[in-house]
Formats: C-alpha cells, structure tokens, sequence
C-alpha cells in the first residue's frame, strides 16, 4: 500500500515519516527519544487512548503499546486506537488486546511478508 504524502494530522519531521507527532514534540512514537516514548505510554497506560495514524509500527515497538494499555477483568489489553495508515513490520499479533471504538480512518499496512492475527 502506498503511504500518501497529504494527510489531516501534523506529521513526525523524520523524513519520510507521516506519522502523526506526538502531542508533546515534534516526532512521531516511532521516532521520539526514549523518553519522549515513555511518557507517550504513560498516557496510554492512564488513559487507555492512543493515536498512531501513520506510524511505523515494528513488533518491539507495538509490544510496548500493548504492554502499556489498561488491562480488563479477563487481563487483555483494552485500548481505543487510530491506526489508519500505520505501517506494520515484523509479526503483529494483536491477539491479547482489544479495541473499542477503533478509528478505521483507512486500512492499516501489515507489510509483505508480515503475520498479523
């Protein structure tokens, strides 16, 4: 899928990148310093949100999104997310997290050659 150069969000300023910059800085989550990340997963973690419209998102870095949500009674991750244009790479396996209120803005990229369940 081809990533679109015009988008509604104010995007990360790594090159290339049109994920959407955290609220706090200029990077997206993929490109923020460590610290920047950790406080953008903290606030997952409170508030149970997260926005990753275009972001790259690699398996390391989309354990740790999951890892940050609010659990429910069952102990699966629950998390409302905006991942329209988000590029997948490496395994995605979304098999422990649930989503509510999922922005489906536009269907995310999993990458040839990727697994996703």
């Amino acid at each position: 899928m081809a990533q679109p150069t015009d988008v509604s969000w104010t995007t990360c300023e790594e090159a290339g990148c049109i994920g959407i910059r955290l609220a706090e800085g200029r990077m997206c989550l993929a490109h923020a310093n460590p610290e920047m990340q950790a406080e953008a997963l903290l606030l997952v973690r409170e508030t149970g949100t997260i926005d990753v419209r275009g972001v790259p998102i690699t398996r390391e870095l989309l354990k740790q999104v999951l890892d940050a949500c609010p659990r429910g009674s069952d102990g699966q991750a629950v998390v409302h997310a905006r991942f329209g244009y988000a590029t997948f790479t490496g395994d995605a396996s979304f098999g422990e997290a649930i989503f509510e209120a999922t922005s489906t803005d536009y269907v995310p990229d999993f990458g040839e050659g990727t697994g996703s369940s």
